[in-house]
């Protein structure tokens, strides 16, 4: 993530193409969407959501760990 900030605020780059925004940083997307486009970097997201099971498998993972 570092590396991805670092660069854009260099301005490698103009365009980050995500699978889904969850998998850029789990808590804290819009503040890293915010800064990203504050450095002029368009974030696009191939999937807006992802797919039911995957997510909800993903969620018990981690309340098990929680528990």
């Amino acid at each position: 993530m570092t590396n991805v900030l670092k660069l854009a605020e260099r301005g490698d780059y103009k365009k980050l193409i995500i699978e889904y925004p969850d998998r850029l940083a789990r808590f804290g997307y819009s503040c890293i969407e915010r800064h990203l486009r504050y450095c002029g970097v368009e974030i696009i997201a191939i999937t807006e959501k992802e797919p039911r099971g995957r997510e909800q498998r993903r969620q018990s993972k981690y309340q098990g760990k929680l528990a």
